[in-house]
């Protein structure tokens, strides 16, 4: 009997140098299950050289209705600091939705909402859009 792969390891870049790395555990599901649920935590920096880091807690949650088509809800917290300034640090809590088509490589739309507090000086909100794929290897 094989037993499934449940630990994933994360590695994103975006066209603007983000990095992040981390690691994702699948707590419901498979690889052919109609819905899968895990937690994880990441790790990255903004714009490789930046002294921005950041620290993430994410769920992942999706849903997979046929092979080529799934839809996914992560609601995540983030804390973001500046590794050598010394100064406080952004919260942000919110979480991104998105659908993902294709077979083996898939490409989607995704759409994240934050809403941001630094250390209760300031709160704004964040709205993004974004599409992508996922290949793998």
């Amino acid at each position: 009997m094989e037993l499934p792969i449940k630990l994933d390891f994360i590695f994103k870049v975006n066209l603007t140098f983000n990095l992040n790395a981390g690691v994702k555990y699948q707590l419901i599901g498979d690889q052919e299950s109609l819905f899968a649920f895990g937690v994880g935590a990441e790790a990255g920096t903004f714009a490789i050289i930046s002294q921005l880091w950041n620290i993430q807690i994410p769920l992942y949650a999706s849903l997979h209705p046929t092979e080529k088509f799934g839809v996914y809800f992560s609601p995540r917290y983030i804390y973001q600091f500046n590794a050598f300034a010394g100064i406080k640090g952004w919260n942000y809590l919110g979480g991104n939705f998105g659908i993902l088509f294709g077979n083996k490589h898939k490409f989607g739309l995704d759409i994240s909402y934050y809403k941001v507090n630094t250390s209760g000086l300031m709160s704004s909100n964040l709205l993004s859009f974004g599409f992508g794929g996922r290949f793998s290897l």
